[in-house]
Parts: C-alpha cells; sequence; structure tokens
C-alpha cells in the first residue's frame, strides 16, 4: 500500500480519541443490562504482545522513530521513547477509567502477561502458550474469587 492510500484509509476512520466516549458509554449500558438481569458484568483486559513483552515494545519506538511518512496524527509518537509511548506504569487507562467510571469490577492480565513475559505468548505468534494460559486462568480465579463472584461448591 502506498503512503496516499494508507492516509486516505486513516482520513475515513473515526479517530481513537473520537471513539472512546461511545465505546465507554456502550460498555456502561452493558453493564447497566447486565444488573439489570441480577447478574455481574466483569471488564476483564487481555493484552497484546505488543504491550507486554519489551522485544515488541523496542521494535514499535524504533520503527516509529525510523519511519519515513507517518499520518498525521500518529506524528506525535515519533518524539516519544518506549516508557513514556506505553505509559508507566503500563496501563489501559481506557479500561481502567470505564470500569471506574461504571462501577465495574475490573481484571487487568498485563501484569501477570509482563511477570510471565518469556513464556506467556508462544515465540512464533501473538496468540498464549499453555503457559499463559493457565497463568491467566489462574490470576482471573484468584481476582474473581477476591470480588466473591465465584461459588464455592461444599462437597
Amino acid at each position: 500500500m502506498d503512503d496516499q492510500l494508507i492516509r486516505l484509509e486513516m482520513k475515513k476512520r473515526p479517530k481513537m480519541q473520537e471513539m472512546i466516549p461511545q465505546v465507554s458509554a456502550i460498555i456502561g449500558t452493558f453493564n447497566y443490562e447486565v444488573k439489570k438481569a441480577n447478574a455481574q458484568f466483569v471488564l476483564l483486559n487481555i493484552p497484546s504482545v505488543y504491550q507486554a513483552q519489551t522485544r515488541f515494545r523496542q521494535r514499535i519506538v524504533e520503527g516509529v522513530k525510523q519511519a519515513k511518512n507517518l499520518p498525521g496524527e500518529l506524528e506525535y509518537m515519533r518524539t516519544k521513547n518506549e516508557e513514556n509511548l506505553f505509559g508507566a506504569p503500563r496501563k489501559n487507562v481506557f479500561l481502567d477509567g470505564t470500569a471506574e467510571r461504571y462501577d465495574i469490577p475490573y481484571i487487568d492480565l498485563l501484569p501477570i502477561a509482563e511477570k510471565y513475559e518469556n513464556t506467556f505468548y508462544f515465540k512464533t505468534d501473538d496468540h498464549w502458550s499453555p503457559v499463559g494460559a493457565a497463568v491467566s486462568a489462574q490470576y482471573v480465579a484468584k481476582k474473581l474469587d477476591a470480588l466473591k463472584l465465584l461459588s464455592h461448591n461444599s462437597g
């Protein structure tokens, strides 16, 4: 794809900042409907390998710095280093804020993905490895238990 076509495609799409309030409102409405049904909605952040692994974050930062033509809305990234491009501490500010605004229990898997950085994802693609799936399941179960959202069978 040439640069002009990429720019044209970028112009057609709404900017992420414009979509955030709408997506947040949809999540809030969904939470409201779930509560009306006497159920509990939990927001779960499943991080991308690009968020969780240092090697990918570094590649993105270097790629942005070396890019000749960035679409205008991404130009700001050129001046960022890994820490301030991805945030410190790195977290999903949008999901975190939405969960707080609508009083939704929130579980963020980014800390566990970073803790098991070298084994959480397969080496050849961005899917969870068996280790990633196992530690995620344990982490989510522990968080749901702490939120009193798991029922325990006695016997």
